[in-house]
């Protein structure tokens, strides 16, 4: 059985810690957008239903 050299090494734990601050990154932006989205479409349903 073969280790997987980036595993164990500390230039695989940097990239592993860079990769997952780039996904807990895109999960921040992709929440307020989908946030933003919400109140936009709240404001739409209510201009429809005002109409």
């Amino acid at each position: 059985m073969s280790r997987n050299p980036s595993v164990s090494s500390p230039s695989g734990a940097t990239e592993t810690e860079t990769a997952s601050s780039h996904v807990l990154s895109a999960a921040q932006l992709l929440s307020g957008d989908s946030n933003h989205l919400k109140v936009e479409v709240a404001k739409f349903l209510e201009s429809v239903r005002a109409a």
